[in-house]
């Protein structure tokens, strides 16, 4: 066995072993190690890993005399002079935070700076990591960042093939498309199922979650909560944890401020009250539900003034007549998406399914309660009861056109 053999036997082995010795890690994931060996062996690498794959990390490393093997840094901390004084870069690692790319606008202002690192070291490793990404945004960041041509993109399908998309045509009144919610919250208190109601602004929020707690008289009793970004942290802190555990709370209405790194056990609907902006929120909205991999669903509601402030491909989910999970997918990845049995894929592959057990999710079931007459949301949308300014929690400059 030649030397070259040897050490590409041992470089896995001395990696086991410090993580091993690590006390919060027990064993590295198939993709990790793969992330490793490339980064070890030299090689630029972009991953494209789910929350859980280990990419949230400490980007505040200390910089004591301006020498440092590691940076952990969001773009706009490369804007500093300071990173021009650091010697003898071996890796430069852009974790999540720094990869979000808006569809209108292809890296937000400092993104820049990351480029340029390549210039200043020219011969550090760089590791790029991201959560989701559409296929678009992968060839601007691998542009951006000046990945070599050996690059090497590490990531797992997107496809959740538990998780169902429902499109529901809604009522723009929170009163009328809620009253379900509420009179089934009545009817089994603690006993009903963990849902999540991602709104788009805060106001929507504040408003839903009124509504709620005052039909209910679930006030004080942990079933009703609501997070967004002005939420006090004490509160935001103590959602999380009893969302991570088989609690009595059961409904959390909430912004993308509840978002990547939040663990929600027995979660198996998400409920989105109004489409999100782009298919990146979409994707990882949904995916907030089926953790455990168990039949799960996810419910857009939306009405017709909601339509007027989404991408063009969410707005191809929303109207499509044929697979709506292959709608959205198609924006991340060029893999064939099936979904084995067919009513569990979507609202409108049920028709095609041909497995003679289908049944709705149990979710499905509470939602289709309301009687509502939402025809009436697709020929009125002049109130001002729902306001969608996407402002509240994530920044796109410039607004809406």
């Amino acid at each position: 066995m030649n030397v070259g053999a040897i050490i590409k036997m041992a470089i896995p082995m001395a990696i086991r072993k410090v993580v091993g010795e690590m006390e919060f890690i027990t064993a590295l994931k198939h993709n990790q190690m793969e992330v490793l060996m490339e980064i070890l062996n030299g090689n630029d690498c972009f991953a494209i890993l789910p929350t859980g794959y280990g990419t949230d990390q400490d980007a505040n490393e200390a910089i004591d005399d301006g020498t440092i093997s590691v940076i952990f840094a969001s773009p706009e901390a490369l804007a500093e002079e300071w990173v021009r004084q650091i010697k003898d870069v071996s890796l430069i690692v852009v974790d999540g935070g720094g990869l979000d790319v808006d569809e209108e606008k292809a890296f937000r202002k400092y993104f820049r700076y990351i480029g340029t690192l390549r210039s200043i070291f020219p011969d550090a490793t760089v590791l790029a990591l991201s959560a989701t990404c559409t296929l678009k945004m992968k060839t601007q960041i691998m542009s951006n960042l000046n990945l070599s041509g050996k690059a090497r993109v590490i990531e797992t399908s997107p496809n959740r093939a538990n998780i169902k998309y429902v499109v529901k045509r809604t009522p723009i009144a929170i009163e009328e498309t809620f009253f379900w919610l509420i009179y089934k919250l009545c009817e089994l208190k603690k006993d009903f199922p963990r849902i999540l109601i991602y709104c788009n602004s805060i106001k929507d929020v504040c408003q839903l979650f009124n509504y709620v707690v005052t039909e209910t008289n679930l006030m004080d009793q942990n079933v009703v909560e609501m997070y967004h970004s002005e939420t006090p942290q004490e509160k935001k802190e103590h959602i999380v944890q009893n969302l991570g555990l088989d609690s009595q709370m059961k409904v959390v209405i909430a912004t993308t401020a509840l978002g990547l790194g939040v663990d929600v056990k027995n979660c198996h609907g998400v409920i989105l009250f109004g489409p999100p902006k782009d298919v990146v929120d979409l994707l990882q909205e949904s995916g907030r539900c089926g953790r455990n991999d168990e039949p799960s669903v996810c419910v857009i509601f939306c009405n017709r003034y909601q339509l007027n402030h989404i991408s063009k491909e969410v707005k191809e989910v929303i109207g499509s007549v044929e697979c709506r999970r292959r709608c959205l997918l198609k924006n991340f990845t060029s893999e064939e998406v099936v979904s084995d049995p067919a009513h569990m894929c979507c609202d409108l592959c049920v028709s095609h399914c041909n497995c003679g057990s289908c049944t709705p999710h149990p979710i499905e079931v509470l939602v289709g309660t309301f009687s509502a007459k939402a025809e009436d949301a697709l020929v009125s949308s002049d109130s001002d009861t729902i306001s969608y300014e996407y402002e509240s929690d994530v920044s796109f400059d410039g607004g809406f056109e």
